[in-house]
């Protein structure tokens, strides 16, 4: 290890867990998984385009270690994960279903002369989605799945019509990759009926042996094939070249480590997953923050039960199944060109905005089926980088310092579902809900979520009241529904609700003497947009939450919800409860107070605030209590136009409902007028609070690419950036 490069166990900063339990609830291992069902369907690929993807998504460290495809397959997985339990927390149990493009690769590191051996055999998982967005920030964040939110259907529609048609088992769409509609189609997963001996007139391919006899001749011929290429491995079917001065180390050598790693597999058995874990940074989104390979293991603890899918089809010599995979080409899933799919059949048509659109279908081989359960634990970190520094092995550096930009990678469209600034609303608006708060836990929430003990402070960070005089401070409600525009994609916006939670705080570098800035930090945001929800989290360091964001007609409300948030909660902590859809907030008409306004001087307040700051923080794959990557990060706000006030004509009164795992009140303070108990049973406790008149302002809104005040990058001193402490000097406000 380099003597000027401290422990890697000892140095990282811990996970900032100043927001309570909502942080930490599905990304701690390890997990348990009982009862999980996977669909297995083999997909035929090329092996030059898997070599090609391998060499530009994965084996970005050769130094430590590279990975070649080990099959001419792509493995299409769909997992029912039943019930999935949070063993460390001990919270309860949560259930979601998953589908994934996974790549059996081979894993080879040099050796102590340089040429390379073989280490084992592990999985890739590019593409993959979830229906449960509890998993997707955890996930993505400790170990590098570039998970995406989805939805599964089911469309009998053409079976009720005729019995013989093939049968639509699951449609997969994915959410949030465009604004304007709620789901785009990825994939569809049909079979055919085999033959039906029963069938009234029977159909003339019962009769017909020469047709049996054809199908087990191509069946045949193809697994044949698939055989000679893996045993001859020839350059002209997409291997890589023969490496003559090695061949006692190559693939005969790998065959025989693998015959020879059985035994330990079976004494142990499991699957070895690989994933590029990487973040944007907030300087320069094309660049990274922080990159690693992360290697984890899904162990099985229990065979339950397996056997093939369409098992009449393939006893027929249809060695797919019936099963045909129909993909709908895409941006953000370029599963076809990636993975050189075999394509049976493409169509090609125009949607309705005129734009070309294909679909492909694929054909399965032999696909299977097996119910298992499994175990997930803490994963391992083989390599990392920052954008400034070269590639690590825990703390020793085992490449050069980079000569260019480290940028982030692309090739998994997926992962690339995230925005970035700098942003434009063209014609935005809020509504503003000031509510009141205790000073003592908002001043303890402010200081722990953004002061760090285990650094010499740089900056002053004080609570910011609207008089000096005041025994409470304000915390600011913002709704807000409009249409987000980046000015690094020409035309394209995101259309998405959302509610945060902002702080008025003071801002100053202490090394300069001068005003102060007010900014606003950003504890708690609900957004209803998946994508909006990624970025917020991962590039701007806002630890956004999904959320269902509910706004009925004003026919409809009368005695109704104004508005209504639900989010993913556990009703009890410890009980092995599941988690469950849950209202947290809701928005109704009120009596007005008569109490004096306050509107003006919330007014001027915030149209002080100069941006927001929030703390950007990953956890680390191998202790998930420690911080990979840890910073502060401020972003400038812009009015292009003078802020339009205007007075909400009723009172409104805000509601939130009590969760022990996610204790919104309590950690802000916020200040209660009533607390009204459940009447129904599996109600929970609410908590009605006091507010001062809510008003909207309507502006024109730009948000400015984030600086990092300070940055924690594993195993690099703290850095701080003093060109902003003049950039933030300016507006500034003085008492």
């Amino acid at each position: 290890m380099s003597a000027r490069t401290p422990s890697y166990r000892t140095e990282l900063p811990k996970y900032n867990t100043a927001l309570g339990v909502t942080e930490t609830l599905a990304v701690t291992p390890p997990f348990s998984f009982y009862g999980v069902t996977a669909r297995v369907f083999p997909l035929r690929a090329r092996m030059n385009s898997l070599r090609n993807f391998c060499d530009r998504y994965l084996n970005v460290a050769r130094e430590v270690c590279e990975f070649r495809p080990a099959l001419p397959y792509v493995f299409l997985v769909v997992l029912d994960y039943g019930r999935m339990a949070i063993e460390e927390l001990n919270l309860g149990w949560i259930s979601q279903n998953e589908i994934f493009f996974g790549v059996p690769l081979s894993m080879w590191r040099p050796d102590r002369l340089g040429r390379p051996e073989l280490q084992k055999w592990v999985l890739n998982t590019p593409f993959i989605v979830v229906d449960d967005a509890r998993s997707l920030s955890g996930g993505r964040e400790s170990y590098g799945w570039p998970k995406v939110l989805g939805s599964l259907r089911t469309s009998p529609e053409r079976w009720l019509i005729d019995p013989r048609s093939p049968t639509r088992f699951l449609s997969l769409d994915i959410q949030g990759a465009d604004s304007e509609v709620p789901g785009t189609r990825l994939l569809d997963i049909e079979q055919q009926s085999g033959q039906n001996a029963a069938l009234v007139p029977p159909e003339l391919g019962m009769l017909d042996p020469f047709g049996l006899l054809s199908r087990l001749t191509r069946t045949s011929m193809a697994i044949g094939y698939d055989l000679a290429q893996l045993l001859l491995a020839a350059p002209l079917s997409g291997f890589a070249p023969p490496d003559w001065n090695d061949q006692r180390r190559g693939r005969r050598g790998a065959l025989l480590d693998s015959f020879r790693k059985l035994p330990a597999f079976l004494a142990e058995p499991g699957l070895d997953v690989v994933t590029l874990k990487q973040f944007r940074d907030a300087r320069d989104p094309a660049q990274i923050c922080y990159q690693s390979l992360v290697e984890s293991r899904l162990k099985v603890s229990r065979y339950n039960r397996g056997g093939l899918l369409g098992s009449y089809n393939i006893l027929q010599g249809d060695i797919t199944g019936g099963f045909r995979i129909r993909l709908q080409e895409s941006s953000a899933f370029p599963v076809i060109e990636s993975f050189g799919l075999e394509v049976a059949e493409a169509q090609t048509f125009r949607t309705p905005t005129a734009r070309r659109q294909t679909i492909s279908f694929v054909e399965p081989f032999f696909p299977f089926w097996m119910s298992v359960d499994l175990s997930y634990g803490k994963g391992r970190t083989l390599c990392w980088r920052t954008h400034t520094k070269p590639w690590h092995v825990k703390g020793t550096r085992v490449g050069r310092s980079p000569r260019k930009k480290a940028y982030y990678n692309t090739l998994a469209g997926g992962a690339e579902q995230v925005w970035h600034g700098p942003f434009g609303l063209p014609a935005a608006s809020f509504e503003i809900y000031p509510l009141k708060a205790n000073l003592e836990p908002l001043e303890k929430l402010v200081k722990e979520y953004l002061d760090f003990s285990h650094v010499d402070k740089k900056f002053d960070f004080i609570l910011e009241k609207l008089y000096e005089n005041d025994d409470h401070a304000y915390v600011y409600m913002l709704v807000s529904a409009n249409r987000m525009f980046s000015k690094a994609r020409s035309g394209a916006h995101l259309k998405s609700s959302e509610i945060g939670f902002y702080v008025p705080i003071r801002m100053k570098p202490k090394e300069i003497s001068g005003p102060y800035t007010v900014c606003l930090a950003t504890p708690f945001a609900f957004v209803d947009n998946p994508v909006l929800a990624t970025t917020m989290r991962e590039v701007q360091g806002v630890p956004a939450m999904d959320a269902s964001i509910e706004t009925p007609s004003r026919f409809l409300r009368r005695e109704e919800p104004l508005l209504k948030v639900q989010v993913d909660v556990f009703e009890a902590l410890g009980a092995g409860l599941p988690s469950q859809r849950k209202t947290l907030i809701e928005i109704k008409p009120w009596a007005k107070r008569s109490e004096p306004s306050r509107t003006e001087a919330h007014r001027d307040l915030l149209v002080g605030i100069s941006g927001r700051l929030m703390l950007k923080q990953f956890r680390d794959t191998e202790r998930p209590d420690r911080a990979c990557y840890q910073s502060l990060v401020y972003e400038s706000w812009h009015m292009e136009k003078a802020a339009r006030l205007e007075q909400l004509a009723d009172a409104k009164q805000v509601l939130v409902y009590r969760y022990p795992s996610l204790p919104l009140g309590d950690t802000l303070g916020l200040i209660r007028s009533e607390t009204l108990f459940p009447q129904e049973p599996g109600g929970a406790i609410i908590d009605v609070l006091e507010t001062d008149d809510p008003f909207r302002i309507e502006t024109s809104f730009n948000i400015g690419l984030p600086t990092e005040v300070t940055d924690y990058q594993a195993l690099v001193d703290w850095h701080w950036s003093q060109s902003l402490a003049f950039a933030i000097a300016s507006p500034a406000r003085k008492h």
